[in-house]
Formats: structure tokens, sequence, C-alpha cells
């Protein structure tokens, strides 16, 4: 999800790629597991990561337009990756995270 300001969600957000161009705020249980979460001013939530070791990354002070470009040319590039892939075509996978 990309938003241009905010991202407001009740209770969770899980496993999931967040960007805002403000701020994201997770009310109720205000919970955060797994997934990319990145905002330029705030990201406020009441626990954030879980104790058992699921990935979640989080980042305040991004350059907004920078992390917008990347996700929409690396959707583009999984695309063109797994269309690719129904071919019967072999090629090099390329690692960019």
């Amino acid at each position: 999800m990309i938003a241009k300001k905010d991202v407001n969600v009740q209770d969770y957000i899980m496993n999931s790629d967040v960007i805002a161009g403000r701020a994201v705020k997770v009310t109720g249980e205000g919970l955060v597991v797994g997934g990319n979460v990145k905002a330029v001013e705030l990201i406020e939530a009441k626990k954030i990561g879980n104790e058992y070791g699921l990935a979640t990354n989080v980042e305040v002070g991004i350059d907004f337009e920078y992390e917008t470009t990347k996700a929409e040319i690396t959707h583009k590039l999984k695309l063109l990756l797994d269309e690719l892939s129904n071919t019967g075509v072999n090629y090099v996978k390329l690692n960019f995270e």
C-alpha cells in the first residue's frame, strides 16, 4: 500500500508493505507484525514485531519519491519475471533487496 499522506489502520498491520507520505498510525490493538512499514514523519503503534522471529522492518524519515518509485519498479520487475518464467525461458534472478 502506498499513500501520499497518512495510513490509519484499526488493530493491526500484518505481513504488509506500507509506504506513507506522512504517517502510519495503528490504533486499537496497535500491532505491526511482519513486512515493511515506512513513513516520512511518524509510525505509531503499541507493539512492533513479535517474539517468534517474523521479520518486521520499520523506517521513519524516508524519501517518499524514492521509496514509491523503488516499490513500483520492483513490482513491475516481479511481474515481468513471473511472465518470463511462464514462457519456460531460463534467466538469472537478481536480488534487489
